[in-house]
């Protein structure tokens, strides 16, 4: 297939838009080394102005982790893109391993990350099913099942992830068609971690019941990001009014509004005071109860 004809090129063009300093995050998995293959054809044969740098980060949990930065540096040094490699330690206490390996990969992406670049992530639709699924498991609000936004800011800049449109399956079938080799991990079959309980066993049958349930997932993941979007907006005004130069919450003037807004004011001032960590909602209906019963 010719690239100008190729759906996934073309996606990750689009999403990308007018940047051109990259920070692509590298696990030498298929989904990221489609991702930077992608953006190196994007450079080498659309002759976009990209400049791209791939971070590979060794959490340090596989003893063949050693190999794979030695592949994905290999990779880099053939596809002329620049290399970064970073060890970090991973605490597993408080979210588990799978959360702890997360914030330690973009702790170190925050510490490379230039103020001009952007970071891109690899993340496909299926991934964004999946997300969606953990999300209901936990008991989310629309806030937490809208999922993965395709563009977020990060840190002085943004977060694009522009394979969420794009299916496992069209990703895997890219991968072969060029040729490419990438790192099987053999953590991913391990189902004790609930990621890949849902990918194994359960994302299966329901795309064999239904085929299309993925993009259907991402619709409403969409939908959900876009709810909570206008709410915040509507919101956000009398948020202002509530608080002081302090961040301090007036809680006469809340007492007035209705539970239900009351829960949505809250939920939103929590996230304005701690950025890095989300609030269950369970947790703000008990303060509103303490406060306001």
């Amino acid at each position: 297939m010719e690239l100008k004809n190729c759906p996934l090129i073309n996606e990750i063009k689009r999403q990308i838009g007018s940047h051109s300093h990259i920070l692509v995050g590298f696990s030498g998995g298929v989904d990221s080394t489609v991702l930077l293959h992608g953006l190196v054809c994007l450079r080498d044969k659309y002759q976009l102005p990209l400049e791209l740098t791939a971070i590979y980060v060794h959490h340090g949990l596989n003893s063949k982790a050693d190999d794979w930065l030695t592949h994905c540096e290999h990779f880099c040094h053939n596809w002329q893109v620049s290399f970064i490699s970073e060890r970090v330690q991973v605490n597993g206490k408080e979210g588990g391993i799978e959360q702890g390996a997360r914030e330690a990969r973009y702790q170190a992406y925050r510490q490379y990350l230039q103020p001009n670049q952007v970071l891109v992530t690899a993340q496909h639709q299926d991934d964004q099913a999946e997300t969606f699924l953990l999300a209901l498991k936990r008991g989310s609000g629309p806030a937490g099942l809208s999922s993965m936004p395709a563009k977020m800011p990060f840190e002085q800049g943004y977060l694009l992830r522009p394979l969420l449109n794009i299916t496992r399956e069209q990703i895997e079938a890219y991968a072969h068609e060029h040729g490419l080799l990438w790192i099987e991990d053999d953590s991913n079959q391990d189902d004790r971690y609930d990621r890949n309980f849902l990918r194994l066993h359960v994302m299966p049958l329901l795309t064999q019941r239904w085929p299309h349930f993925s993009q259907a997932v991402t619709r409403s993941a969409a939908l959900c990001g876009e709810q909570e979007a206008l709410l915040d907006e509507l919101l956000d005004v009398e948020l202002q009014q509530l608080i002081d130069e302090h961040q301090s919450l007036d809680i006469n003037l809340l007492s007035r509004c209705s539970e239900i807004k009351r829960n949505a004011l809250l939920r939103r001032w929590f996230a304005k005071c701690n950025k890095k960590h989300a609030i269950k909602i369970s947790i703000v209906a008990a303060m509103a109860r303490s406060c306001f019963s």
